[in-house]
């Protein structure tokens, strides 16, 4: 049975403690006892010891003197010496009477005869009485145990001189039960004779026992060493004796067990063992009953501050934990208020973070999908139209990254306020769904009225926002979705609404209303996508080269790197439709090594055929930021033996100002390799020009936009020279990119630009066909020369 309540698991714990406590104290009282009993066990077969040695010395006085008044008797020496063998018969009968011996023998040294009294025979006579006047001094008298008729004796052989010593006389007392008796009455105790006949198994001679009892002893004595047997315990019956083990005989093969009951010593302290055995189970069965009462009174008022945790689990918290005590229940209770008070504050505010943004003060994503799906509903079966229009600011990141987090948030505040200022603040919502991209939900309005909403919401970001000190231009994209057509669901319908926003700001427009068209689409880019890896990998890819010409050479010493994608089914696809998809899954970086490999490969191959060539490579945001970049570089030119003139890298603006410090730190690597670095697309960024001198860059690429018009637009015009003098000014060579005829070559060449692109010189063409364009350069240049 598992005790999980405290107050079941109190009142065992307690129980436990006290019962062990009270049989831990049981544990030495027994102890003592069983020491008590052995001790005075001892001291009683000490004693009995004693008294047992002191009977054997007795009969052996006893003995020893009616053997020698025997041998001293003139008519007994008498007898000897006229060889009367009836007399000396009759007279070891006498003596033998007169102390109640058992045995009486005579042993004549002048004839070697034996006489014996009535119960012994002649041949175990001699043979005993010869032993002993071998071992032993013939002129001393000597106690010994001898073996009779197979029983022992206790004997004294006492010499009869006349003066010399014509034979000896031995007299002796039976060992047996009259003896065993007799010393248990004097002594108290058990008495057994052992007897270790020629068989090898101990026999009892005799006992003060029960033949029961004596058979236990016998087994009990069998299976014991004789040799360690002084102080031993032996069980008999059901009641286990204290032994003192004596060696009576010479060899060994008698002894005598002297037993004290032990059981019958500890018999007097079990009235004692109750009695504390009692008063045990009398403490426990107090304790117990208040145990129980104080568990509970323990417990009570937790089990009530567990049900009011379980309301507080359930959300209510209108309960009031009530206690006047004192004590650590009474602290309990009244942290159980103060942690309910805490509660209600976190909860609010973590449902604000959870609906509210910190930021805007708008309610953020999930708050704009609850009500979104609340307005679904509420829309019921004649499901009333509304729309939804999403807004993403353009080039925030770049923005955060220059004014810092704190105008960021700040512009972000600004930015919300405009947009809660262009709705009806009692039907229409708004809110941050994103770092910079807000929601707005219309309602009562028809599209165009929605259109009209949004359009003029995106006129109110055409006036600069003060962020602080400074005035930001704000521009942005809006994507709408109109309910039912558009989506039935919340999350169908926010996602056609981005879907639109993603073609806004794919299209450079500033609203797209989603239309089926738009997945259509997108799933098609999606597995362009998808099947981009396989084109990488699969040898798909081409690279294309477009020349760039020195306009005051004229010479063809250097092209750009473009690549192509030869799809098997769906053909020739440009850039523009894969390029964004790569950046964003992180591919670019496979195609911008791609490029950078195959681009000295085409160094390698025109090397060898007299061509020197320099392929001017795109690299990407991503690029930038990969600290593995240059070893990665300095790899390829190795394996194609190629130094670092073979080729150069393009970067865009928006590339660098993504993260400046990272792209700093990749460019200043690739600069120390000795790889010339150009800006492409200079002029279309807002804030390249703060990080320009820092940048160790080689070239300036103007951008199309301003050289394609600059002979009929004389701001272009002014833009292009500005920008080349901009570039000579910080030792920077300038390339003009989107030269498409000779008018703006001879511009450009007035202007002192150092590079020219264009498909006045040669469009993007296959590797294969550069020679034979490079031949027909080298024809229209030598024209120019003559006509010159």
């Amino acid at each position: 049975m598992k005790f999980k309540s405290l107050k079941s698991q109190i009142t065992i714990v307690f129980l436990t403690l006290v019962t062990l406590t009270q049989l831990a104290g049981l544990v030495p009282l027994d102890i003592s006892i069983d020491r008590n009993a052995h001790a005075s066990v001892q001291s009683n077969l000490q004693v009995g010891e004693k008294v047992f040695l002191n009977i054997l010395d007795n009969n052996a006085a006893s003995l020893s003197l009616g053997a020698t008044i025997l041998a001293s008797d003139y008519g007994f020496r008498s007898a000897i010496s006229s060889n009367d063998n009836e007399t000396i018969s009759s007279a070891l009968n006498n003596h033998q009477t007169r102390i109640n011996a058992d045995v009486a023998i005579f042993y004549s040294t002048q004839d070697d005869k034996t006489t014996t009294s009535d119960n012994v025979s002649l041949a175990d006579a001699s043979v005993a009485i010869k032993r002993i006047i071998n071992n032993e001094n013939r002129n001393n008298q000597s106690l010994d145990i001898e073996i009779f008729n197979g029983h022992p004796y206790q004997v004294v052989l006492v010499p009869v001189k006349a003066p010399l010593t014509i034979g000896w006389v031995l007299m002796g007392f039976k060992i047996d039960n009259t003896l065993a008796k007799k010393l248990n009455k004097l002594s108290n105790l058990e008495v057994t004779f052992m007897q270790l006949p020629p068989s090898g198994k101990w026999l009892p001679i005799a006992s003060t026992f029960s033949a029961k009892n004596l058979a236990d002893l016998q087994v009990a004595f069998r299976q014991t060493d004789i040799g360690s047997m002084q102080k031993l315990d032996f069980k008999v019956g059901n009641t286990v004796y204290g032994s003192r083990v004596l060696t009576l005989s010479n060899t060994g093969s008698l002894v005598v067990v002297l037993q004290r009951s032990i059981t019958e010593a500890t018999a007097q302290f079990e009235t004692l063992r109750y009695t504390l055995f009692g008063l045990i189970v009398v403490g426990v069965f107090i304790f117990t009953v208040v145990t129980m009462y104080f568990s509970n009174v323990i417990s009570s008022p937790i089990s009530d501050l567990a049900a009011i945790a379980n309301q507080f689990e359930q959300g209510n918290y209108n309960l009031q934990v009530e206690s006047d005590r004192k004590d650590e229940i009474g602290n309990l209770s009244r942290a159980f208020n103060s942690m309910k008070e805490a509660i209600v504050i976190r909860e609010k505010k973590v449902t604000r973070l959870a609906y509210w943004d910190e930021v805007t003060n708008l309610p953020n994503r999930s708050s704009f999908m609850s009500k979104l799906s609340e307005s679904i509903q509420s829309s019921g079966k004649d499901q009333t139209p509304f729309s939804i229009f999403v807004i993403n600011l353009d080039r925030f990141k770049q923005i955060n990254n220059i004014m810092g987090r704190e105008l960021g948030d700040a512009l972000l505040l600004n930015v919300g306020a405009l947009i809660s200022k262009s709705i009806h603040p009692s039907q229409d919502f708004a809110a941050r769904l994103d770092a910079d991209e807000f929601a707005v939900l219309l309602k009562g309005k028809s599209p165009e009225e929605c259109l009209q909403v949004a359009q003029d919401l995106l006129k109110a970001f055409e006036q600069p926002i003060q962020v602080g000190n400074q005035h930001v231009d704000v521009s942005a994209g809006v994507g709408l979705a109109h309910y039912p057509e558009d989506g039935q669901s919340d999350e169908q319908l926010l996602h056609h609404a981005e879907t639109a926003l993603a073609s806004a700001k794919k299209r450079k427009v500033n609203i797209v209303e989603y239309n089926a068209n738009l997945d259509t689409r997108l799933q098609e880019n999606l597995m362009l996508a998808s099947e981009l890896k396989y084109a990488i990998e699969h040898h798909q890819l081409s690279l294309y080269l477009q020349p760039k010409i020195n306009i005051k050479s004229k010479k063809a010493d250097s092209t750009e790197a473009l690549v192509r994608w030869i799809h098997p089914e769906k053909g020739f696809i440009f850039p523009d439709q894969f390029i964004p998809f790569a950046e964003q899954s992180g591919l670019i970086q496979k195609i911008s090594l791609w490029m950078i490999e195959e681009a000295c490969r085409v160094v390698s191959i025109m090397r060898e055929k007299g061509v020197e060539l320099n392929i001017a490579v795109n690299i990407s945001t991503k690029d930038l930021i990969d600290s593995d970049l240059p070893e990665k570089i300095a790899n390829l030119l190795n394996a194609y033996q190629l130094t670092s003139q073979a080729i150069s890298l393009e970067i865009t603006e928006s590339s660098i100002m993504d993260d400046p410090l990272r792209a700093l730190t990749t460019l200043n690597s690739l600069a120390e390799m000795g790889l010339k670095i150009a800006i492409d697309d200079f002029g279309t960024g807002y804030s390249s020009l703060a990080y320009l001198k820092r940048l160790p860059v080689h070239k300036l690429k103007i951008d199309k936009s301003f050289v394609m018009s600059m002979e009929k637009d004389e701001n272009d015009r002014k833009i292009v020279r500005s920008t080349i003098d901009l570039g000579h000014n910080l030792n920077l060579e300038v390339v003009a990119e989107g030269i498409e005829n000779i008018q703006a070559w001879d511009l450009l060449a007035e202007m002192g630009c150092d590079y020219g692109q264009g498909y006045f010189m040669g469009k993007p063409m296959p590797v294969k066909d550069y020679i034979a364009w490079l031949n027909q350069w080298n024809e229209k240049v030598d024209a120019w020369q003559t006509m010159a």
